[in-house]
C-alpha cells in the first residue's frame, strides 16, 4: 500500500485492463473506450504495484510508469516511430540491465503501445491475481495517466489468466497500423518484431481504388473508407458503396 500511494505522490496514476471482445479497441478522450462491449477494468493489472498489491510483497511498475518516472532510463526502453520493421531483444523487466521495454509509436494515430517481458523471478516472482508472465502488452491513457493491459486473446472473463503474448502470435492494433509478434521467449530474453505501417485494411481500399479508378485513393477517401472498416463495415458493403460515391460518378 505504502509504494503505491508514493506512486501516486510522484504522479503515477492506476494500472488498468482493457477488456474486451477484442484485443485492442479505440480510445475517445471524451467518452472513453469506443470499441463494442469495451470498458476499463480499474487496478485490473496485477502485475504493476499502481494496482493492487498483499502486504507481503509489492510488483514491479509496469513499462509506461517505469519509462515516465525515469525507474528506466532511456536506453532501456528502444523506442519505435517510423514505418517498418525491427526486431527487438527485451530483458526481464525486473532486471537491471539492457533493453527491457519496447516504446511503439503508431504512425497514424500517435498512440503509444508499451511492449515488456515479465519473467516470474525478482519483483515478478508473484503476482497479485496470478496470471501467466510473458510478453505483455499496454498503452498508456494520456487523458488520464492510467496504464492499460491490452489482452492479445481475450476470453470474455473478468480477470483473464493469461494476458500475454505467446511466442507465434500477434497483437494488432485496432487500426491494423501496428502489429507485434512474439519470435522466441526463454527464461533470460524475449525477441519480438514490430511492424508499423499500412494496415490491411488500407491496403485493400488501394486495391479495390486500382480496381474501380486505376489509381490510388485520394487522403480523403482512403480515411473515409478504412474509418468505415474499422468499425466493423463488411468489406463487401464497403466495396458495392464505392462505386455509388461521388468520385466513380465524376
Amino acid at each position: 500500500v505504502l509504494a503505491h500511494e508514493l506512486g501516486h505522490n510522484v504522479s503515477l496514476q492506476h494500472a488498468d485492463a482493457l477488456r474486451c471482445n477484442a484485443a485492442d479497441s479505440a480510445y475517445s478522450t471524451t467518452s472513453g473506450w469506443t470499441g463494442a462491449g469495451c470498458w476499463q477494468q480499474g487496478y485490473g493489472d496485477g502485475q504493476d504495484v499502481m494496482a493492487a498489491s498483499p502486504q507481503t510483497f509489492a510488483p514491479f511498475l509496469s513499462a509506461p510508469q517505469s519509462v515516465r518516472i525515469g525507474i528506466l532510463p532511456s536506453s532501456a526502453a528502444k523506442v519505435i516511430d517510423t514505418v517498418g520493421t525491427q526486431n527487438v531483444t527485451l530483458l526481464p523487466l525486473a532486471g537491471r540491465i539492457g533493453v527491457r521495454a519496447a516504446e511503439v509509436v503508431n504512425p497514424v494515430t500517435g498512440v503509444t503501445y508499451y511492449v515488456e517481458y515479465r519473467t516470474p523471478a525478482g519483483r515478478d516472482a508473484e503476482n497479485v491475481y496470478r496470471v501467466k508472465t510473458g510478453v505483455r502488452v499496454l498503452r498508456y491513457n494520456p487523458a488520464t495517466g492510467t496504464t492499460v493491459l491490452l489482452d492479445p486473446s481475450p476470453s470474455g472473463q473478468t480477470r483473464d489468466s493469461d494476458p500475454t503474448l505467446e511466442v507465434g502470435q500477434s497483437f494488432t492494433s485496432y487500426d491494423g497500423h501496428v502489429t507485434i509478434t512474439t519470435l522466441s521467449a526463454n527464461s533470460v530474453s524475449a525477441v519480438v518484431s514490430v511492424t508499423t505501417g499500412a494496415s490491411l485494411v488500407e491496403r485493400y481500399i488501394t486495391r479495390v481504388y486500382s480496381d474501380l479508378f486505376n489509381r490510388t485513393p485520394d487522403p480523403g477517401g482512403l480515411a473515409t473508407w478504412t474509418s468505415a472498416l474499422v468499425v466493423g463495415t463488411p468489406r463487401v458493403a464497403v466495396a458495392n458503396a464505392i462505386p455509388y460515391s461521388t468520385q466513380y460518378r465524376s
